[in-house]
């Protein structure tokens, strides 16, 4: 880990990003705060609560014995992630006033013929924002077919409450809004202001995000029902066996351990959607920045569907956290050992998710994080979900008897753009001079004292 990892960084680093990125003006968020004040876990885990509140609730309350049978956007579950937005969104506010870092309602401003026309020019912004997103979830469609219904039913809600919002912004907000994408979008738009490279990038930026949320918000919103679905179904299982005694104990441990690993990942999701769902100025959750550089939108991308197939046909199948329960008969002690190893991985991964609260985001910045698992190293999602997978793979192969070359292979490849992910991702955030501070505080990047 050394010097050749130093050497990959470097070239990296020097070679795609560091030029890119050299006429990337520095970012100031919430510069008055210090490191740590502006995002607070307490959010992310009243979220937690929440969630396994609601967990609980659609197993007592569940009737779902076959996936098929199950409407995705069960009525109930809907009402579920309402509920968990509203404990984030009021943990938020109520008790870190996360509203007074963009807003001042001690004192209001005068609403005069300029402020209404700020409020129509981010109207007609927020439109055209909407007919851009259009497109890519039209493409996405192919892979999540279930989402355009939800797109259809929530934009019209979006674009009537926006007036609202925007008028608050104008009546109550303190932040520069020189910065404000949306006047600079309908400026660029109607001729009204020439563009300067300062405009010019937040106009770039702006239309990054749009494609940050036409990617990943049908993928993580798609996933976060389907898990909830299958935490209903193979939770019911685990109730049903007993996991200490009986004829069907390796059936009940593995019904167990795909539940646990159910929640898991629910938790994960349903954290992740809300975060890209609820990006704005009152819960300072807006994007201050969105990664520039084409490297750092391939090694991210190609982490997720459609462009992961290959990784999910060569290596992932058999890294898929499901111990069988023919593992357990034939090697209880290493299964139950491996599948506690990767229960506790995969709880680091979704830790890491929990503490960024309604600020979770790939390819974006939002602020620093630095509890949690992130006091620690700098990326403990990445390390900890690759150590699973190599886990997870090693079960598989005791299992079948056979090693499993080209998942290895790829396994490795895997790897690699994790590894990318996080040097790209560093790029960009160095722009940010709250994350220098926090580079220099938490040193090791993926593992404590050896990288």
């Amino acid at each position: 880990m050394l010097k050749g990892s130093h050497i990959l960084y470097n070239v990296v680093r020097f070679t795609l990003v560091a030029r890119i990125l050299s006429d990337q003006p520095p970012i100031s968020r919430n510069p008055d705060w210090k490191l740590g004040e502006t995002q607070s876990p307490v959010t992310g885990y009243a979220g937690l609560i929440a969630i396994l509140v609601c967990a609980v609730f659609v197993v007592w309350a569940g009737e779902c014995t076959d996936l098929s049978k199950l409407a995705i956007w069960d009525l109930r579950k809907i009402v579920g992630m309402v509920f968990i937005f509203l404990v984030m969104a009021l943990t938020d506010s109520l008790i870190f006033k996360s509203y007074r870092r963009n807003f001042d309602f001690s004192k209001g401003n005068e609403i005069d013929m300029d402020a209404r026309g700020r409020i129509f020019r981010r109207q007609v912004s927020l439109i055209l924002c909407f007919v851009l997103i259009w497109p890519v979830f039209l493409v996405t469609n192919f892979w999540f077919p279930q989402f355009l219904i939800f797109f259809y039913f929530l934009a019209p809600l979006i674009l009537l409450g926006s007036p609202f919002y925007f008028y608050l912004l104008e009546k109550h907000g303190n932040y520069d809004t020189d910065d404000d994408e949306l006047i600079i979008l309908a400026d660029w738009l109607f001729r009204r202001q020439g563009m300067d490279e300062r405009r010019r990038e937040h106009l770039f930026n702006l239309f990054r995000g749009i494609l940050v949320k036409g990617f990943f918000i049908p993928f993580m919103v798609v996933s976060c029902i389907t898990f909830w679905n299958y935490w209903e179904l193979h939770a019911g299982e685990a109730l049903s066996h007993s996991i200490f005694s009986g004829e069907n104990t390796a059936l009940a441990w593995s019904s167990f351990f795909k539940a646990t690993m159910d929640l898991i990942i629910l938790v994960d999701v349903t954290i992740a959607s809300l975060g890209y769902l609820t990006s704005c100025r009152i819960l300072d959750t807006q994007f201050t920045s969105v990664e520039p550089t084409i490297l750092g939108w391939i090694v991210a991308v190609a982490c997720y569907p459609p462009f992961n197939i290959y990784f999910e046909s060569c290596a992932w199948k058999y890294a898929s956290f499901e111990l069988t329960p023919d593992i357990y008969v034939n090697y209880p002690v290493l299964s139950a050992v491996m599948a506690a190893a990767i229960v506790v991985l995969m709880s680091i991964y979704c830790w890491s998710t929990v503490v960024f609260g309604l600020r979770f985001s790939n390819l974006t910045n939002r602020g620093i994080i630095t509890s949690g698992p992130y006091a620690l190293v700098r990326h403990p999602a990445y390390a900890s979900k690759n150590l699973s997978w190599w886990l997870a793979l090693i079960g598989f192969m005791v299992a079948t008897g056979k090693v499993m070359f080209l998942a290895i292979v790829v396994l490795v490849v895997i790897n690699v753009t994790y590894y990318l992910r996080a040097v790209t991702e560093e790029s960009h955030l160095l722009r940010e001079d709250h994350y220098k501070e926090y580079c220099k505080r938490v040193k090791w990047r993926l593992f404590p004292g050896l990288h």
